[in-house]
C-alpha cells in the first residue's frame, strides 16, 4: 500500500471553517505538484494524507519552521512572523505514532484508499504557535514583527488551512488531539531530550 504525504496548503479558505477532503487548490507551483502526485497515488489505490507538522529537528541542516523561529528568538535578532496563516498541524512525534497505527490497520484491511485530512482537532495561527513555544522555553522576546504574508513572500500562499479530520478518524478509528496537547507533546521533547542542547 502506497502512503503519500501531501499538504494542507491545498486548502485556502476565506474564513475559519473546517474543510473536508475536497479538490485541492493550486495556489502556487508547490501545490500544483502536490495535486499531480496525489493523482498518481490515487490511480494506484494509495492513501493520501494532507497534513502539516512541527517538531524537533533530526538534523542541524534541516531545522524547519519551528526551530528557525526559536533560533531567532534566542539570537534576539529582528525577524518577521506572518499574521494570517491558520492551520491545525500535528507534532512530528504524534504523526509518527499515528502512521505506525495506520500501517498496522492496513495489514487487516488493504482496501482502504483515498484522500484523508490528518491534523489536530483544533486550529491555531502559525505565529501564535511560535510564540507559545518561545514562552514555554523561556526564550521569548519582542524582537519579532507580525506582518502580512505579501510583505515577505514572493509567491502566493494559502492562508486558512483548517482541516476537517472526521473522515480519517471514522475510517481508521484513531483519535486525534487538540493543538494544545500537540504543543505539550513536542514541548516535552524539546525540554527533555539531550540533543536539544546542541541547538541552544
Amino acid at each position: 500500500k502506497l502512503l503519500h504525504f501531501s499538504t494542507d496548503q491545498l486548502y485556502n479558505a476565506k474564513k475559519k471553517i473546517k474543510l473536508t477532503e475536497r479538490k485541492g487548490s493550486a495556489v502556487n507551483i508547490y501545490c500544483k505538484h502536490k495535486i499531480l502526485s496525489e493523482k498518481i497515488c490515487l490511480k494506484n489505490k494509495g492513501i493520501v494524507f494532507r497534513t502539516n507538522f512541527f517538531g524537533f529537528p533530526v538534523s542541524r541542516k534541516v531545522l524547519g519552521f519551528l526551530c528557525w523561529v526559536l533560533e531567532n528568538f534566542k539570537s534576539r535578532k529582528n525577524f518577521n512572523l506572518v499574521k494570517e496563516t491558520y492551520f491545525n498541524p500535528l507534532s512530528i512525534t504524534s504523526l509518527c505514532k499515528i502512521i505506525e497505527k495506520v500501517i498496522i490497520k492496513l495489514t487487516h484491511n488493504t482496501k482502504i484508499y483515498g484522500v484523508y485530512n490528518l491534523g489536530s482537532n483544533t486550529g491555531i495561527f502559525k505565529y501564535k504557535l511560535a510564540i507559545k513555544f518561545a514562552k514555554k522555553l523561556n526564550i521569548y522576546c519582542n524582537s519579532y514583527k507580525i506582518v502580512d504574508g505579501k510583505e515577505i513572500y514572493s509567491t502566493k500562499r494559502s492562508k486558512i488551512m483548517l482541516m476537517d479530520t472526521s473522515k480519517f478518524k471514522k475510517t481508521f478509528k484513531i483519535s486525534l488531539n487538540n493543538i494544545q496537547k500537540e504543543i505539550e507533546t513536542e514541548l516535552n521533547y524539546f525540554k527533555n531530550d539531550k540533543n536539544w542542547k546542541k541547538y541552544n
